[in-house]
């Protein structure tokens, strides 16, 4: 299937700053031209009435009436027939075609300044180091659905609301200051999640210095395909994101219209919602992504009346590298960055650190940890405090770096089962005289368990230290060596 794209011709008038529904402001297409009757504009501002000659063959209003008793501009063109009126105080302009409009714009009238403004809304997951043990952002400080950091509607993920801004440059900044505000707050914050749809939401507004809408319900269309094709394609077909599917999310305006949503009562201007949170994993991809977004602006104000003519495996597969270099004028080698990030690997580690915006201790502490978390299965109850105390407690552990991911499970017992000691659930030999220590042999078990004390203390865990160096080692040896190999750590 072909889809056809059009940018409309009338986009001449909002790349010169105009709005395109006069109800106050903007540009009348008329025939018959009467003399302004808007309160603001009164004859006794007469003295603000410019008469202006055309050395132009412009096509003239078919009727005219009187209106020396107006103080608005008029334009007439080389047979001296009214081909155009300009009343300064509402800034409107009533001409009968728009070459007319365009010419008078560009030769009499200061122009208004536009201006582009991109924002963003981001999703994070929030954890206790392990993405088992996540937190609701409603149960937390940053409970607000108003705030600049605050809960998103569902109240799960957490919401970083980055205040928009004129360049992506200033955007990034922007970004990087809230995380810096949040560089000691200690949940963990990721940007890619197994079990919620995690969005990167890209806000786009243009107005003109006097606040008008220069986006209007025609321009939407155009807009969304050329997202679709330069930026919404490759977030869409991520495979980590996938689950965004799942709950209705991470689909292009090809597919369905809620990929572009108009919500004037959290931003102005329209939201795209295709892209996932991987839009801030990497700063340099944040800026070059807005920036992507900002040059599809400036093509379609740049090119009205074109047709563009994609076909739908096109817009899913997304724009190639020569597109970006020849339609939106990019560096070769920022667009180059841009599309070789989806083919790498999600980084899992806290966004804070992948902004460096943490000291050097914090960021080692970060990745260390989180890393080693996610060796575990949180299979059970957990109390959040006792599994950090856990984690400080076996992060030294050397052989730890090297048992895959996922591959122990672990839980904390109930109070009425076992209330002060460990006990290693395994599917291999192990032996201790440990009197805190109680094992289980399971070879039917797939994975080794840790079953952790309702009671747990630092003492408690200095106590076992050993034997979970050697729990490790030898489930290492199970799992990677096949019980051959003894792995010295």
């Amino acid at each position: 299937m072909c889809v056809r794209v059009v940018i409309p011709e009338r986009v001449e008038i909002l790349r010169r700053g105009f709005p395109l529904t006069p109800e106050a402001v903007g540009v009348v297409f008329t025939e018959r031209w009467s003399a302004c009757t808007l309160p603001s504009c009164l004859p006794m501002d007469y003295s603000r009435k410019r008469v202006f000659k055309i050395n132009k063959k412009l096509e003239p209003f078919r009727a005219a009436e009187n209106t020396c008793g107006a103080p608005c501009w008029e334009f007439y063109n080389i047979e001296g027939k009214l081909c155009g009126v300009v009343c300064p105080a509402n800034r409107i302009v009533y001409t009968p075609s728009i070459e007319n409009f365009k010419y008078i714009v560009d030769n009499y009238i200061v122009k208004p300044r536009i201006v582009v403004s991109l924002g963003t809304d981001v999703e994070l997951e929030l954890s206790h180091y392990s993405s088992d043990l996540r937190v609701r952002a409603r149960n937390t400080r940053y409970n607000t659905l108003t705030g600049v950091v605050g809960a998103d509607g569902t109240g799960g993920p957490l919401e970083i609301r980055v205040p928009p801004a004129l360049s992506p440059k200033v955007l990034r900044q922007n970004l990087e200051f809230i995380l810096h505000r949040l560089r000691d707050y200690r949940l963990t914050m990721r940007c890619v999640s197994q079990n919620e749809p995690l969005g990167g939401h890209i806000h786009i507004c243009i107005r003109n210095q006097f606040m008008d809408d220069l986006l209007p319900a025609s321009l939407v269309k155009p807009l969304a395909y050329l997202l679709d094709y330069f930026v919404g394609s490759h977030f869409v077909r991520h495979e980590p994101y996938k689950i965004r599917r799942l709950y209705g999310y991470g689909r292009l305006y090809e597919e369905s219209e809620d990929a572009v949503r108009d919500v004037p009562q959290a931003h102005p201007g329209i939201e795209y919602r295709a892209p996932s949170a991987f839009l801030i994993h990497d700063p340099l991809f944040f800026e070059i992504t807005f920036e992507i977004v900002r040059r599809i602006v400036d093509y379609i104000f740049e090119h009205p009346g074109t047709e563009l003519k994609f076909a739908s495996l096109d817009i899913e597969q997304g724009a190639e590298l020569e597109d970006y270099v020849t339609m939106l004028r990019m560096d070769r080698n920022r667009a180059a960055y841009f599309l070789k990030a989806f083919k790498k690997p999600v980084p899992t580690v806290d966004v804070r650190v992948l902004w460096d915006v943490v000291g050097p201790r914090r960021k080692r502490n970060l990745i260390r940890r989180m890393t080693i978390a996610e060796k575990f299965d949180i299979i059970g109850r957990m109390r959040p405090a006792d599994f950090r105390r856990f984690l400080r407690a076996v992060e030294d552990i050397e052989i730890l770096k090297h048992i895959p991911y996922k591959s122990i499970e672990i839980e904390q017992s109930s109070y009425w089962y076992n209330a002060s000691s460990f006990r290693f659930v395994t599917n291999f030999e192990f032996e201790t005289n440990n009197e805190m220590v109680r094992i289980e042999k399971r070879l039917d078990r797939s994975r080794p368990t840790i079953i952790l004390p309702y009671y747990l203390s630092n003492e408690k865990l200095q106590r076992v230290k050993e034997e979970l160096e050697e729990f490790f080692r030898n489930a290492y040896n199970k799992m990677c060596k096949g019980g051959e190999v003894n792995v010295n750590a």
